[in-house]
């Protein structure tokens, strides 16, 4: 993983409630999992990769998780010990409303514009241009 590089959307990017290095941290996550499908780092490497204190990264994580950019899912073991964590980016830039697209006229545009030809060329340009200075 010598060779990578991360993406941030614009409305993360420009929004000043977000800390610059929880902009980066979300970065990572989003590079991540699309990488691996989720993304199972844990503290001490968003730390290496941050050059910031693993207390810090639990903060950011929160800070993430409070602006509901992404989830965090913690994965426990038959002795209730944190086994992995997942996170994942939480996608609510673009989404679908669900509705089909729908045509507002009955007459295809092409069909259209063939009829208004007709109209038009059946009136005195002269008068049109009156119409239009006047």
């Amino acid at each position: 993983m010598s060779n990578w590089y991360i993406t941030i959307p614009a409305n993360i990017l420009i929004d000043k409630q977000i800390p610059n290095t929880a902009k980066i941290l979300y970065g990572v996550i989003s590079n991540q999992q699309s990488m691996n499908g989720v993304c199972t780092l844990s503290n001490t490497q968003f730390s290496e990769y941050l050059n910031v204190t693993t207390t810090q990264v639990s903060a950011l994580i929160s800070k993430l998780e409070k602006s509901n950019l992404i989830s965090r899912k913690i994965i426990y073991n038959d002795k209730k010990q944190i086994v992995k964590r997942e996170l994942k980016i939480i996608d609510r830039v673009l989404k679908k409303t669900g509705t089909p697209y729908t045509r507002k006229h009955e007459i295809p545009i092409q069909e259209n514009t063939k009829d208004k030809n007709k109209y038009y060329k059946n009136i005195d340009r002269e008068s049109v241009k009156k119409i239009i200075i006047t």
